[in-house]
């Protein structure tokens, strides 16, 4: 029985990465059920992090901190072999080197994608080589966007797989909750209220209207409490119909988007909790803006949606002055499809076989 370390930020307050690794260990226990799976995270120095290293925050299986240099940490001895990610892990920041450790252990990379456009063009220097390094030395290469397999590409490693995010294929029980008769809609705002109150106004007066016409009930939460969920909480503030509640943890959150009639998020994670399970989303992204005309949600979009993303109404962007929010809430609002997933969750199937595959071939028979 092989142990397998997965290693990413799993240990953060960051519902994105909690699923993440929720979602991986859900697919390894049925692509290679005789694998023993362990988690590791570098010990990220700013208490911005939030780090916890217990089964509560690994949910069921404890997080072994890792030093913010681990290439000297002899803890990577005992391990077999090693998945990095997902999640957005490539990044400017010399910290993230930590998430790329060097290593002789068989390793690939799990839908690993950019953090934020803007902060990887022109890449070059130190982080851009650890990257690459971890990249072309993998046993297995994948990456969730496109703008990250051009990245590397850029840097000669080609033979790169795209893959959507592991957890668009997260299943869990349903969250049970007394039932409502009346529609829900949950907002997760972002930090665009903040920086574009204007926006943030127009767009509440519209969400309040039309909550009103068609007698919908308003919550409003933060998908993740390490960003803004002050923001939440004043937002709700604003609507007297609407009301604020707090997700226990990562699951939890995932459960009450689920159990939604339909969701607004500036969130990842929170786009692809609605889209896994088919609950009408409209995504303020703001990710995008005149330093970064693609983003990860445009990119999500972009994967899922056959459509022009810049034309999907699913979509509001928040700077971009020419952007009117009313339409889109509208469409919310008036329309109950998703978009179906089966394409993708094949994909997905697909990546979890060519990664156990590429790493069972490293394991001594």
């Amino acid at each position: 029985m092989p142990s397998v370390r997965l290693h990413g930020a799993f240990s953060i307050a960051n519902t994105g990465d909690q699923l993440l690794q929720v979602a991986t260990r859900q697919a390894l226990k049925h692509h290679a059920p005789d694998w023993r799976v362990e988690l590791s995270a570098p010990q990220l120095p700013d208490p911005f992090w939030r780090h916890r290293w217990d089964a509560s925050r690994g949910h069921g299986v404890a997080i072994q901190p890792t030093p913010i240099d681990p290439d000297g940490w002899s803890g990577w001895t005992e391990t077999e072999l090693l998945v990095l990610g997902g999640g957005g892990l490539i990044s400017r920041d010399p910290r993230f080197a930590a998430f790329f450790p060097t290593t002789t252990i068989p390793t690939a990379w799990n839908a690993i994608g950019f953090h934020h456009a803007a902060a990887i063009d022109g890449w070059t220097g130190e982080m851009a080589d650890c990257i690459t390094r971890s990249a072309r030395d993998a046993r297995y290469c994948s990456v969730r966007d496109r703008r990250s397999a051009e990245l590397l590409a850029d840097r000669g490693v080609t033979d790169v797989a795209i893959v959507p995010d592991p957890c668009l294929a997260l299943e869990l029980p349903a969250f049970k909750s007394e039932s409502n008769a009346r529609r829900t809609i949950g907002i997760s705002p972002g930090r665009a209220f903040r920086l574009r109150p204007a926006f943030a106004t127009r767009f509440l007066v519209s969400l309040d209207r039309l909550a009103g016409r068609y007698d919908c009930d308003l919550v409003f939460f933060a998908f993740t409490p390490l960003y803004d969920p002050d923001i939440a909480a004043q937002a709700a503030e604003e609507i007297p119909r609407a009301r604020f509640v707090t997700p226990t943890d990562a699951l939890d959150t995932w459960r009450r988007v689920g159990e939604l009639d339909g969701y607004i998020t500036s969130r990842y994670h929170g786009a692809i909790a609605a889209l896994a399970q088919r609950v009408p989303l409209l995504v303020i992204d703001e990710y995008r803006n005149a330093r970064a005309q693609r983003s990860k949600l445009t990119e999500l979009f972009g994967d899922v949606h056959p459509d022009d993303v810049h034309a999907n109404p699913n979509i509001v962007f928040p700077f971009d002055e020419q952007d009117d929010a009313d339409q889109a809430l509208e469409w919310l609002f008036d329309n109950e499809s998703t978009p179906t997933l089966d394409t993708a969750r094949q994909r997905l199937d697909q990546h979890w076989h060519d990664l156990v595959a590429a790493l069972d071939r490293s394991v001594p028979s």
